[in-house]
């Protein structure tokens, strides 16, 4: 037995113990914004029961078996975590595709990496390693934990992991009209506030669009809506069907597969000169399924740099659903996958960018419950310009 009685606690146990119980509070604390993949719900719940759990059985009773417990499956969460961050899980669905490394994960693999070390150490050099290691260092271990633990937990509560939407500019200066039209159909501008609502006629793809009976939306607003929502049908199942499609065409993952609704964006075209055209989307979306695969469910229409809500196209009126991002943080390119959210104060942390938020809209290729062109709402909702109304009330895919 490892267990030597009060001076142990004083030494590694008690190191082990308090970074067991950091990374588990901080597992608890990213449940909630998983809610929406219940076996990341699941997979975050039991690992912060069993690091809590293990907290207090090595803090009471540090026995070589608890000991060697702790070792055992510390080194296989992280075993666990590092395939997530180089390659993926093939057996769990929302963690297929890898992910980047962010601020609060690296700090709960930190503590688990020193709870590692330090049950290794005890298991090697026993009760007098633990001894040697001296009282002074627990409470130095305790500072640290407050000074890094605590943003972490804070952090993780309202993490967006990856955060399901798009964003942004591609940091390259171009000059453009920034006047948008849709194909075919004269270039107009709305500043105006309009409460968007759902068509009391489902769409449904495969069946005659009609996207009347909404009250203030004209005849021109209503023939470009459909004119849009047409040919995008028309053309983006055909081209952008599968990511290998995407990726070919030379779009990316932001790494957002986690909240069940994939971005993948061509930071290429972002700057370009087409606009509202299904040849050319900045950005498409893929619904990923239980088993990891991917489904094409919308396109992801982006401005140019220097565009905002207060100057969009009149597509449809109350029909269309712009809205921006302006509180992402991302890696630099050229990776640029999409790590957490802003501080406070706007700003991303050292070693992030946040990107210039420009106005997008969906537009739909599968039926939505919120209409053809409804923002993403819940985890990805975005921000709306002000004054304007969801075209849902409800959390989008629930």
């Amino acid at each position: 037995m490892v267990d030597t009685g009060p001076d142990s606690q004083t030494g590694l146990p008690s190191i082990m113990a308090l970074c067991l119980l950091c990374a588990g509070v901080i597992h608890a604390a990213v449940i909630g914004v998983h809610a929406d993949q219940k076996s990341l719900v699941y997979a975050f719940t039991a690992v912060a029961a069993i690091q809590v759990s293990l907290a207090v059985l090595v803090w009471r009773r540090p026995t070589t078996a608890a000991v060697l417990l702790v070792a055992v499956v510390q080194a296989a969460m992280l075993s666990v975590y590092i395939a997530s961050r180089t390659s993926g899980i093939s057996f769990v669905s929302a963690l297929k595709t890898k992910e980047a490394i962010g601020y609060t994960d690296a700090v709960c693999t930190a503590f688990e990496i020193v709870c590692l070390s330090c049950a290794l150490m005890t298991l090697v050099g026993g009760a007098r390693l633990g001894r040697l290691v001296g009282r002074s260092v627990v409470p130095a271990l305790a500072l640290v934990a407050a000074t890094i633990g605590v943003p972490a937990v804070a952090q993780a509560a309202t993490h967006n992991h990856g955060s399901n939407t798009t964003l942004s500019a591609d940091g390259h200066n171009h000059t453009h009209d920034t006047t948008p039209t849709v194909p075919g159909s004269p270039a107009t501008s709305t500043t105006s506030h309009v409460p968007v609502v759902v068509p009391p006629k489902p769409f449904v793809p495969g069946q005659p669009i009609d996207l009347s009976g909404v009250p203030g939306v004209t005849p021109e607003q209503q023939a470009k809506a459909e004119q849009l929502l047409t040919y995008t049908l028309m053309v983006l199942p055909e081209k952008y069907s599968t990511p290998e499609k995407a990726t070919a065409a030379g779009f990316a993952s932001i790494g957002d597969a986690a909240t069940g609704d994939e971005h993948y964006l061509n930071w290429d075209w972002i700057n370009d000169d087409h606009i509202l055209d299904p040849n050319f989307p900045e950005s498409l979306v893929f619904r990923v399924d239980d088993n990891g695969g991917r489904t094409l469910e919308a396109a992801m229409f982006m401005l140019p740099t220097g565009s905002t809500l207060d100057k969009v196209p009149d597509v449809g009126g109350a029909l269309t659903q712009w809205h921006i991002h302006d509180n992402l943080c991302f890696t630099p390119p050229p990776s640029r996958v999409v790590v957490g959210i802003t501080n406070p104060d706007g700003s991303c942390r050292d070693g992030t960018v946040k990107f210039t938020p420009v106005p997008m809209m969906h537009v739909w290729v599968l039926s939505h419950p919120c209409g053809p062109f409804a923002a993403l709402e819940g985890v990805g909702a975005g921000q709306i310009k002000a004054g304007d109304t969801r075209a849902c009330d409800h959390t989008h895919g629930t």
